[in-house]
């Protein structure tokens, strides 16, 4: 009875696992082209400086180079792989101290007088968590389109939906539990094809996973869950105009986190209000650990709201769906 829903959702899924094989391929392309581990010190090493190597106490490898400006960059690699670099040299006018995460590698820059000094870390720990965390957000870009749903069939198949033996309710139900399954499903392929990539950079040993694994996972459903019901509200009673709406809608999702700090006329206190209600905030607030809403950061917080935010949504796109009119 619902083979129209099931077909809807393996579409986008199909199109999503053919992207995830592309980029698996790529992953092994990247990997027998010679591209393994990342050595963060090849990156920062000031042109013709010469490298002195020494020994610390902890049996950590050091290799410092001294460069024509005053660039000091010292390398540190520990026993276990783990590497850290310090870079010391001149500031840029207007530089201001800084702290952010990219997956394993953490970045902290400190100005002091017409110096600054860049901290780099690079742990070759591969958090379970950072894995759910990038594939739920590329779930959720495809689980926004499953999100056209009930506006798909706004769109000249009122008639036909309303035909069968359930009512608009129960439909609306029905279509917003075959695509939760797919999102789900989509999550957990997307986090299997990542985990299938470490063995081959020699990075499975790497991975690890602890007590606040559970409540990421958590955070991630409930993230691509957020998103579709956001998308669900918005496009619910909408046509053809859905996939306009979708257009402007995801572009002001990634932006509105980045005004939050704007002080001119108040923006940023206007963007943190919207950006209570907005699921790309709070994968902004996970990968920054720094709130982008009205409320502080930390899992305590996000997953009620993200909660919140899914179950708003989804209940106003029923109550949308069921004002329409053939």
């Amino acid at each position: 009875m619902y083979y129209v829903e099931r077909l809807r959702s393996w579409r986008v899924m199909r199109v999503f696992l053919i992207i995830l094989a592309l980029l698996f391929v790529l992953g092994l392309v990247g990997r027998l082209s010679g591209h393994g581990q990342m050595n963060i010190g090849e990156y920062a090493v000031p042109s013709g400086a010469r490298a002195v190597h020494s020994m610390a106490p902890d049996g950590s490898k050091l290799t410092t180079y001294h460069g024509k400006h005053g660039q000091i960059v010292v390398v540190r690699t520990a026993p276990n792989g783990d590497q850290t670099l310090k870079i010391t040299e001149p500031a840029t006018a207007g530089a201001t101290a800084s702290r952010a995460h990219v997956g394993t590698i953490t970045i902290t820059e400190t100005p002091h007088g017409k110096m600054i000094t860049t901290i780099i870390h690079n742990s070759n720990r591969i958090p379970l968590d950072a894995l759910f965390v990038v594939a739920a957000f590329l779930v959720s870009i495809f689980t926004s389109i499953l999100g056209l749903s009930l506006s798909a069939e706004n769109d000249g198949h009122l008639e036909l939906a309303w035909t069968k033996p359930i009512g608009r309710v129960g439909y609306a139900g029905v279509s917003m539990a075959v695509d939760t399954a797919a999102a789900l499903a989509l999550l957990a392929v997307t986090v299997v094809l990542e985990v299938a990539l470490l063995p081959v950079y020699g990075a499975l040993r790497y991975l690890a996973a602890d007590a606040g694994t559970l409540l990421t996972i958590l955070w991630c459903i409930l993230y691509v869950l957020a998103v579709y019901g956001v998308v669900m509200a918005t496009t619910a009673s909408l046509r053809r105009a859905s996939g306009v709406a979708l257009a402007i809608l995801w572009p002001a999702l990634l932006i509105l986190p980045g005004l939050t700090d704007i002080r001119w006329l108040n923006i940023g206190t206007f963007a943190r209000a919207v950006d209570t209600i907005n699921p790309v905030a709070y994968l902004y607030t996970m990968t920054a650990h720094a709130s982008h809403t009205l409320l502080p950061a930390g899992m305590s917080y996000e997953i009620p709201a993200l909660a919140i935010i899914t179950a708003v949504g989804l209940l106003a796109s029923i109550a949308q769906w069921r004002r329409l009119e053939a």
